[in-house]
């Protein structure tokens, strides 16, 4: 389940970076 949570966070990371 930790795994699931450094998935999301790279997720969102991917997200940020191509927002900005």
């Amino acid at each position: 389940v930790g795994n699931d949570k450094w998935r999301l966070n790279a997720l969102l990371g991917a997200y940020i970076l191509q927002v900005m």
